[in-house]
């Protein structure tokens, strides 16, 4: 997806908003925020809106001296939407379609989200968001997206699963355990940036019991395809049918030539325009049928 002039703003929000998390040191705020106007000033027009969040996430790290600075909110997620896991299970394993059900809690756990706009920062209202779901209509450009997905799914061979946040990874676990066993390999970032999903979630969700784990060789929130991993590559070009979950992920897939489903919540006005939707709505939506860009 191309970059737009509300995507250099949110950046400028972002600047503003997420060292205070982190510093009380109003010379440090101000030296982010500086570096980041330099930052969004000189990011080429022919960007994608993660490759200047990567670029953004990656220069407060630096100045706060911290790896990983949404380690403990992702520890929380994380934690939040495992003692939720039992019941979501249950859920999923008694109703008529499962991976139906299944997907609808994986769109909805896309809320968790602490770049985006319209993102969830608190994980309290996780519960009634999931239960939501079951009932939410689900946009897509087709009259029953859940249902052609669920269908694919169960035909595909070989699926790549791109995973987007810690948190929500919980749920990505309960739709791959839908998924027919031995053919899914589940990609997460190569290193920390906002939110998003690593290896040490995965591993702590367990997904390693349900499917092949591997890194997508970059870290921006989001896999610019041109920054990705020879290995992430093969797997990627190899799948006949890629999961892509979340905003990050779309906006550097959404022209790509593959057999992408993309499930997000919608999240700020940019991606709702480019879906003909509004932001909290829940997209299933397969790259074939995305309006032009």
């Amino acid at each position: 997806m191309k970059l737009y002039p509300e995507c250099r703003q949110c950046i400028l929000q972002q600047a503003q908003r997420s060292p205070q998390r982190f510093t009380d040191d109003p010379a440090l705020r101000a030296k982010i925020l500086a570096d980041a106007q330099q930052l969004v000033s000189d990011f080429p027009a022919d960007g994608m809106p993660p490759e200047l969040g990567g670029q953004f996430h990656r220069m407060m790290s630096r100045h706060l001296g911290l790896s990983d600075p949404y380690v403990r909110e992702k520890e929380r997620a994380n934690n939040a939407m495992l003692r939720l896991l039992p019941a979501l299970r249950d859920r999923v394993l008694s109703s008529e379609d499962p991976i139906a059900t299944a997907t609808r809690f994986c769109i909805a756990a896309n809320m968790i989200d602490f770049g985006a706009p319209g993102g969830l920062r608190d994980t309290a209202p996780l519960q009634g968001l999931l239960e939501d779901s079951l009932n939410a209509t689900v946009r897509g450009f087709q009259s029953d997206p859940v249902s052609a997905f669920a269908a694919q799914c169960a035909q595909a061979q070989r699926i790549l699963y791109i995973c987007d946040n810690a948190g929500e990874i919980v749920a990505d676990r309960l739709l791959v355990e839908q998924l027919p066993r031995g053919r899914v390999t589940v990609a997460v970032r190569s290193a920390p940036v906002l939110n998003d999903a690593l290896l040490a979630d995965a591993q702590l969700v367990g997904m390693p019991e349900v499917a092949t784990v591997m890194t997508t060789g970059c870290a921006e929130p989001g896999v610019p395809l041109h920054r990705a991993s020879d290995a992430f590559l093969r797997v990627f070009h190899a799948a006949d049918l890629i999961i892509a979950k979340g905003q990050g992920n779309f906006e550097t897939l959404d022209e790509a030539a593959a057999p992408i489903w993309f499930l997000l919540c919608v999240k700020c006005d940019v991606v709702a325009a480019r879906l003909s939707c509004n932001i909290g709505d829940m997209v299933l939506a397969h790259a074939s049928q995305l309006p032009p860009g």
